[in-house]
């Protein structure tokens, strides 16, 4: 695939011969032929079985346990705040029509921010997912936070409130003048 590493195990549809085209798209009818049809992506042939499939060609890279190994907590605040200062962009691939935008990180500044991968010309699917969790996770424990501390100023008015009515209260009473009879 031009433009592309050679991958094992991968190949693409046979191109289509001339011969096999439409009969108006032989005879030089390209651009009418070409307008009338639907736009169908090239096949993608796996040979072997999906496990064996490294994981940059795959959009679903093994996530077992048992495959893994150094296991380690991530630090869910840093990778929130490093995921904060991560460019996230509006764009076209350049190969593609202008109107097929898309949005995102760039794979040079994902690569900076966090160190993940094999490459920074790439964001494999299994870091961007895990990043995204560790985000939405830090972002509950700060809302947790946060409504713990609202919880507690509230109570806290509550209380304040209680007693400026008390002294109100007390106040008002002790201002009365006694009428004597």
């Amino acid at each position: 695939m031009p433009g592309y590493p050679s991958r094992p195990g991968l190949t693409r549809a046979p191109e289509i011969k001339s011969s096999e085209k439409e009969p108006d798209e032989a005879q030089g009818g390209a651009k009418e032929a070409e307008s009338r049809k639907p736009y169908v992506p090239p096949r993608l042939e796996v040979h072997g079985s999906v496990d064996d499939v490294t994981e940059a060609d795959s959009s679903n890279p093994v996530s077992d346990r048992e495959q893994k190994t150094d296991l380690a907590p991530a630090d869910l605040e840093d990778v929130l705040e490093r995921l904060a200062r991560v460019p996230v962009e509006s764009w076209t691939y350049k190969s593609q029509d202008p109107a097929g935008r898309h949005i995102g990180p760039m794979a040079q500044d994902f690569a900076a921010a966090f160190g993940l991968g094999d490459s920074d010309r790439r964001i494999q699917t299994v870091d961007a997912q895990g990043v995204a969790f560790a985000a939405i996770q830090a972002l509950r424990l700060r809302l947790e936070s946060r409504d713990q501390e609202l919880r507690q100023l509230r109570e806290e008015l509550t209380r304040l409130n209680d007693r400026l009515a008390a002294v109100e209260h007390d106040t008002a009473s002790a201002s009365k003048p006694v009428l004597e009879t």
